[in-house]
């Protein structure tokens, strides 16, 4: 196998054309491989299980708000100031 710096350099030779080819192909194996990652961790067992379970632990125990409720209030707070500098 090619190491990354061999594929990287036989990139840079590509037509535009086949660039955009190559792109296109890397776009579709990535949704791949991410759904493949998806599944695994949905899995029983998985780490998004796990979460699921401490998510529905608490809103057993009553530890959640409607989200209607999150909503109305996030709307009725006073906006955030900005980070960053200021202008004058």
């Amino acid at each position: 196998m090619k190491s990354v710096l061999e594929i990287q350099a036989a990139i840079g030779k590509l037509s535009r054309r086949e660039f955009w080819k190559l792109v296109k192909w890397l776009d579709g194996k990535r949704n791949e491989v991410w759904d493949q990652e998806m599944e695994e961790d949905a899995r029983p067992g998985g780490p998004l299980d796990k979460l699921f379970h401490e998510a529905m632990e608490d809103v057993r125990a009553g530890r959640t708000y409607p989200m209607e409720e999150v909503l109305r209030s996030r709307l009725k707070a006073p906006p955030r100031p900005r980070s960053g500098r200021r202008r004058t």
